[in-house]
Formats: C-alpha cells, structure tokens, sequence
C-alpha cells in the first residue's frame, strides 16, 4: 500500500473578482512545493481556475458560478436557476468533495461560512469526522470596520470560527494592520490570529510579448465593470491599438467593450497570470512596458 500524503483542500468562493481564487492559487502552489508533497485541492466558485497552470499535486473543482452585484445581492452567472437552488447544488458538491477527499487541512479564504452559508453542511461533517483542521485565511484589510462587524454578527461569524476553526491565518502585517484590533475580535478569536506576513508573487510568471509604440492596455480585474472603465481610457487616450487584460470575459464584456473601442478579438489566456488577452489590430500582442498606470 503507498503511503498516504497529507492532504489540503482550500476553498475560495469567487463571486466577484479575483483576488481570492489568485491567493488561495498561490497558497496551493507554495503547499506543493513542500518537503511533505502534500495533494491539494482547490475548491472554487469559478470556472476559471481551470485555466490556470497548476503544479503536479494540485488539481481543482469548478463550482457553478454565483456572482453579487453592488448591493451585495447573489445572482447565477449562468445556469438559469434560483440561486437557492444553485446555493444547494454547491453546498452539497463541496461536502461531498471533503467526505471523500479527507483533508488533513481545510483553508477556508475569507468568508468562515462560505457564500450564502455553503459550508455551513462541509464544517459540520469534517467536525464529525475529527480528521481535519480548518484554518480562516483573511487578508490583512477587509472592509470598513463597522461594517465587517455588521456582517460577521449577522452571519454569526464568531460563533462558528468557535467551533470549527482552530486558526485564523491573517496574510500580512500585524505592524501595518492589526486585524484583532481593528475588527474588534473577541480575545479568544484574536488567540488564533497568526500573521504569516504578505504573500510573495515574485515568482508568478511573466508573459513574454512585442511592445508597440502606441500601445494602451488596461487591467480590468473580473470584468465586471470592464465596458465603462475601458471605454472611459479609450477616449481618453485615443490609439489604434487596445488591449484589455480581463478574466471573466463573456457576452456582458464584449457587446460593452466592443462597440465602443476599435474592434478586438479574444486570444486566450496570459500565461501565470491568469488574464485573458483581448488585442485590436492585426496580430495579438501584450504591452511589457507602460507609460502611466491607471486605477479607481
């Protein structure tokens, strides 16, 4: 019989941007590349992550996606369901995913009780079997204070990192931000707090591309504000050439992107960084320098 290696899942929910999904990515491949080569899995709300390189010992489960809008209401992004429904479709392939994958280690990014309270049915079963240890992960600024204690007392946040998380692993700087204190966390919650300083990404790849002189691209995070935010630095910078670094790009993005900016075509995926690459003009091509950065 083969010895068995650890085991470490990761959850991240992936209902609006990317940051959670690209941070839980980098944890998986750090894991990996551990002494102890553990096999990892990556549980995510995104269809996305599947197009993402992963190390050998790190493979993933694609969720259906759910998406939240500005007033923080879920929605399907694509099956044409209730999102009730769609909450229980994920709710019951995650528990079942950990019954039968058995992680030694579960590390749940940001949200203790998943979205919509999806792991409300996994905690409850690994707590049963004794086997696993969770771990919160959180980033080192979440929110505006009062309003993280609004929602973590209506989600009841407290009383189940109690029981069923050991840690709470905060990814940055008790110097730079003191999560304990500035969200206010109870003294044994605050216990748990450990600060493994901030993720490094200096080894994420690079993609290697020609510049053109006249060249504006724009990194548009998910997408899901892609057609005014492009649109707005077109106009502003008229050029013949536009590229748009996006992820979630589908019909939303293109029929609001496009009619607007000289004409583009999708042409995959940018290598490690998880972005596809929307080029105009004859030929794909990615900047790999720029003039001036833009943000909101």
């Amino acid at each position: 019989m083969s010895e068995r290696h650890l085991r470490i899942a990761l959850y991240s929910h992936d209902t609006m941007g990317l940051g959670h999904m690209r941070r839980n990515l980098l944890l998986a491949e750090t894991l990996a590349a551990a002494p102890e080569r553990p096999a990892v899995l990556l549980i995510s709300g995104s269809r996305e992550i599947s197009r993402f390189p992963l190390p050998r010992g790190v493979d993933c489960l694609s969720l259906p996606s759910l998406y939240k809008d500005s007033q923080s209401r879920y929605h399907a992004r694509s099956l044409d369901v209730p999102v009730q429904e769609l909450v229980a479709v994920r709710s019951t392939a995650i528990a079942a995913a950990l019954e039968a994958f058995r992680p030694d280690v579960f590390i749940v990014d940001n949200v203790p009780r998943g979205a919509q309270h999806e792991l409300d049915r996994a905690l409850a079963r690994l707590r049963q079997a004794g086997r696993t240890r969770c771990i919160l992960g959180l980033r080192d600024v979440l929110d505006e204070p009062e309003q993280v204690q609004r929602e973590w007392t209506r989600s009841g946040n407290v009383d189940v990192i109690r029981r069923h998380f050991e840690a709470i692993w905060v990814y940055g700087d008790a110097q730079v931000n003191d999560v304990a204190q500035e969200y206010g966390f109870p003294r044994d919650i605050a216990s748990r707090v450990t600060y493994t300083g901030y993720l490094d990404q200096r080894g994420r790849s690079v993609a290697d591309a020609a510049l053109h002189p006249r060249a504006l691209s724009g990194a548009i995070g998910a997408g899901d504000d892609a057609g005014p935010a492009a649109s707005r630095e077109h106009q502003a910078r008229p050029t013949d050439r536009w590229i748009s670094l996006v992820s979630f790009m589908g019909s939303r993005y293109d029929s609001n992107v496009n009619r607007d900016l000289v004409p583009t075509r999708s042409v995959g995926m940018v290598s490690g960084l998880g972005l596809r690459l929307q080029a105009g003009g004859d030929r794909p091509w990615l900047a790999t320098e720029y003039d001036a950065a833009v943000h909101r």
